[in-house]
């Protein structure tokens, strides 16, 4: 049914949750898993973040290493993709489009998202542009 699966990953709580969805999918279908985290800054904040780039893009690389190892313990593999200097949906949807993935996995709620919105504003993206099915964990 899957023989691609994308997981959409920021370290929050249920970013994990869907990574653990997503791992226990992949081995279910023997499908290729890839994790893809995008490091992004709005442009009216740019000139704030002198200096800052290198410290985000190494959180990026250690949410994707966060992300991996709840593949590992599932014993699942899995390859990891930093996006840099894009916005998340857009760094998602064309992943997909791109890779022809059958299946995006993504938490429901990010890092930063109000608790009041009945969806997060990127999982919502992501439902919209998707170019295949998209998976929402709770």
């Amino acid at each position: 049914m899957y023989s691609k699966v994308l997981v959409a990953t920021d370290g929050s709580e249920n970013a994990i949750k869907a990574a653990e969805h997503a791992a226990e999918l992949a081995k279910r279908f023997q499908a290729h898993a890839t994790l893809l985290t995008a490091v992004y800054a709005p442009p009216m904040y740019s000139g704030d973040l002198a200096g800052a780039e290198e410290a985000l893009l190494e959180d990026g690389a250690r949410v994707l290493e966060d992300t991996r190892r709840v593949f590992a313990r599932k014993d699942t593999e899995c390859t990891t993709r930093l996006i840099r200097w894009v916005h998340p949906v857009e760094a998602i949807c064309t992943e997909a489009r791109e890779g022809r993935y059958d299946l995006i996995v993504v938490g429901m709620r990010g890092l930063d998202e109000q608790k009041g919105s009945l969806l997060g504003s990127i999982s919502e993206g992501v439902l919209r542009a998707a170019p295949c099915s998209v998976l929402m964990v709770k």
